[in-house]
């Protein structure tokens, strides 16, 4: 788990309102060569443009168009017009990849330096999988584009007396192959802003984007009205909501897709949400779905509007996995088609990293793209909408393996309790545990273990449920201020690994939701020795003594503490006082994980930093501490 990029996520959200979003990531228009490293999909020949419904765009020829980028957590890949996948990029350790974009064929990143404290930003050129340096800046909610021969990167720097500022600079390669920075688009930005016109649509967009898209610059206003300007910013077209809406879906040159959300006596969990269509240039408006808090499964979640189809899915748990149906509206004669399915599964990189068929969503050349996962990797789907059968076709480049398959598999429980007195659902559960495969050493012995601990997990929930279900009175059912359950209980393996020759290690990350402003994330951990199936602690590992051990912490904190005080409550305090604190806090019992160099040290959430910068990690070497793994 990314130690640090919590916090940058919520600085993210907090810059929600100054921009979002960006689009196709696209390369010039010239036709893609084979290489070497290149593998062709099942289609290796060029699509022909298909015919047209009314409203649509004309596809170009696909040897205009360009090829689509896709990001993941190791790689980025590419995929030409006629569906060959190359791998463009690996990440180095301790890089975090967050976006890239082809243009004029260079591909263009946007990496994180530390995958534990992305607040630090790198825009670069990569040629030949050789990063070139454009640009460093701090990472708050970096958007890049590639238009009209420049790269464009907006972002946004936070200071105590103004705020947010947003940024929108361009990067252009000279005869000399350096890079001139510019802000042709900043004033327009600036002076668009200031006319209360906003670019922050829920489906990414932007004013570069925009105009790449559509030749057009779309935005809305905080009132409800949708208007198109030139790159000049003179109006060309302007329409209005007939609603208040809630959130603006999504917008093209045809329609607005946006969601208003009614409150039952203004009580914010007993809502009612329409998703309308509004024409821009009609102004006329269809209410197409409607769902309320009873009737959850009927929820829409939009994927892209393109031409006169919405395409969108509905999610479902099948005993604690996500599972999203996708289908496509005929936004003219409102006919309904169902494409496929979209599974996770347990183990790392599933339920917690994917949303099955939507996630990193693409549209391009007639075929739907999204992150995925199979039992021994992750990386994308292809779905083809001509000759799609229910189901999305993995790529034949993944982005990484899941290592614990390497090791063994995952068994699952998950579900849902109820008090059937009063109708409540008041728990949710889904508990994973780990089965180390039978080639290896006592593995009988381990996977008992494990079990014991899952089925443990699983009282605990059952008995939690059984007490909070002794409080319930009908008072609080027939009261509309009474806050609905469920409250949920996740519990999933994070990572497996093998230390040493003998030493297996099992990570699970947690989350609970006790119904307060958010759950609290927890973590457990396991070290067991191969030869004789024993878990192992600390103790059976270091040999000197307890004060011995809370000084190595403290002293290790403190260089943390004085590396990233940002992340720390008590960063203004003396540095003597702060080491005695980590000093009486360490104890060989306290939160550790084993890993291939040393020990990890965890400090929660509220321990010693704020809720949104997660887990403080401290990692401690091997040979400091004095313990040798065989």
């Amino acid at each position: 788990m990314k130690n640090r990029i919590a916090k940058s996520l919520l600085y993210s959200l907090c810059a929600l309102l100054l921009f979002a979003g960006c689009g196709k990531q696209e390369k010039p228009a010239e036709e893609e060569q084979k290489t070497e490293s290149s593998i062709a999909a099942e289609d290796p020949q060029p699509e022909q443009p298909e015919e047209t419904g009314e409203g649509e765009e004309p596809q170009t020829q696909s040897e205009e168009q360009e090829p689509l980028v896709l990001v993941g957590n190791q790689r980025i890949i590419s995929v030409s017009p006629s569906g060959e996948v190359e791998m463009l990029y690996e990440k180095q350790e301790q890089e975090y990849l967050l976006q890239a974009v082809m243009g004029d064929g260079v591909l263009y990143a946007a990496i994180a330096e530390d995958e534990d404290n992305a607040e630090n930003c790198l825009i670069c050129a990569i040629r030949d999988g050789e990063k070139e340096l454009i640009a460093e800046i701090p990472n708050c909610d970096i958007r890049i584009e590639y238009y009209e021969g420049s790269l464009f990167v907006q972002h946004a720097i936070y200071d105590d007396v103004d705020g947010y500022t947003a940024y929108l600079d361009d990067y252009t390669r000279g005869k000399d192959a350096s890079y001139e920075k510019g802000n042709r688009f900043q004033e327009l930005r600036d002076s668009l802003e200031g006319q209360d016109y906003h670019f922050s649509f829920h489906n990414p967009n932007n004013l570069i984007t925009s105009l790449k898209r559509y030749d057009e610059i779309l935005v809305y206003t905080s009132d409800g009205k949708i208007a198109a300007l030139d790159k000049q910013g003179n109006q060309l077209w302007e329409t209005a909501l007939l609603q208040e809406y809630f959130l603006v879906e999504s917008v093209n040159t045809e329609y607005t897709l946006y969601s208003v959300r009614k409150e039952e006596n203004e009580v914010y969990w007993k809502y009612t949400v329409d998703l309308v269509l509004h024409n821009n240039q009609t102004g006329e408006e269809k209410t197409l779905f409607t769902w309320n808090y009873q009737t959850p499964e009927e929820a829409v979640s939009p994927l892209v509007m393109e031409g006169d189809k919405l395409y969108y899915y509905r999610s479902f748990s099948e005993n604690g996995l996500a599972r999203n149906d996708v289908y496509s509206y005929d936004l003219v004669t409102g006919e309904t088609e169902f494409l496929y399915t979209a599974a996770t599964l347990p183990g790392p990189g599933g339920k917690w990293q994917i949303n099955p068929g939507a996630t990193d969503f693409n549209s391009y050349n007639g075929k739907f793209y999204y992150r995925a996962i199979s039992e021994d990797s992750t990386g994308w789907e292809v779905y083809d909408l001509k000759t799609g059968s229910g189901q999305g076709e993995m790529l034949p480049v993944i982005d990484e393996e899941r290592t614990f398959a390497k090791y063994g598999k995952v068994l699952y429980e998950g579900g849902s309790i109820r008090d059937e007195e009063w109708d409540l659902e008041i728990y949710t559960y889904y508990i994973e545990c780990f089965q180390l495969d039978d080639s290896y050493q006592n593995a009988d012995k381990i996977n008992q273990i494990l079990e014991q601990e899952q089925q443990e997990a699983l009282d605990t929930v059952h008995q939690s449920a059984e007490n909070e279900m002794g409080y319930i009175t009908e008072e609080d059912v027939q009261d509309e201020e009474f806050t609905p359950y469920p409250y949920s209980y996740d519990m999933s393996l994070g990572q497996v690994d093998m230390l040493g020759s003998h030493y297996l290690t099992v990570n699970y990350d947690g989350y609970e939701d006790w119904g307060g402003a958010h759950g609290y994330p927890y973590r457990q951990h396991y070290l067991f020795d191969l030869n004789t199936g024993e878990e192992l602690t600390i103790y059976d590992l270091y040999t000197s003594t307890e004060e011995n051990f809370k000084d190595v912490v403290a002293k290790y904190s403190i260089q943390d503490w004085k590396e990233n005080p940002e992340i720390y409550f008590n960063s203004e305090e003396e540095e003597e006082t702060v080491y005695q604190d980590f000093y009486d806090n360490a104890s060989l019992d306290m939160a550790m994980r084993f890993e291939k160099q040393g020990i990890v040290i965890e400090y929660s959430p509220y321990e010693y930093g704020p809720y949104a910068v997660g887990f403080i990690e401290i990692p401690i070497p091997y040979d400091v501490l004095g313990i040798k793994l065989d």
